[in-house]
């Protein structure tokens, strides 16, 4: 979905894990369109985030870099955003 801005929002829900690789990078595919400038990744609604996924997310800024675009995670809460914390990903992402 691209927002009013020109941003692709991914949204995703429950356990973010490594059985949703193929939904996500079919995700970001759909979200690396030439006019889109930034990509958000929205975990409002992830309870738990795994190693894998923490990956998949380093994946998907390294394609959006490859490219020219931005990408900001928003909504993590409670230990989502603590594990995107541990592993030190507000060095990384703009976490919103």
């Amino acid at each position: 979905m691209v927002n009013s801005e020109g941003a692709a929002t991914i949204c995703l829900k429950g356990n973010f894990v490594f059985q949703m690789h193929r939904e996500f990078s079919a995700a970001l595919g759909n979200a690396l369109l030439p006019e889109v400038p930034e990509i958000v990744i929205n975990l409002a609604d992830v309870s738990y985030i795994d190693s894998a996924a923490l990956g998949m997310l380093l994946v998907a800024r390294s394609r959006a870099l490859e490219r020219g675009k931005r990408v900001a995670i928003s909504g993590a809460v409670g230990h989502v955003l603590q594990v995107l914390h541990i592993a030190n990903f507000e060095k990384l992402f703009e976490i919103r």
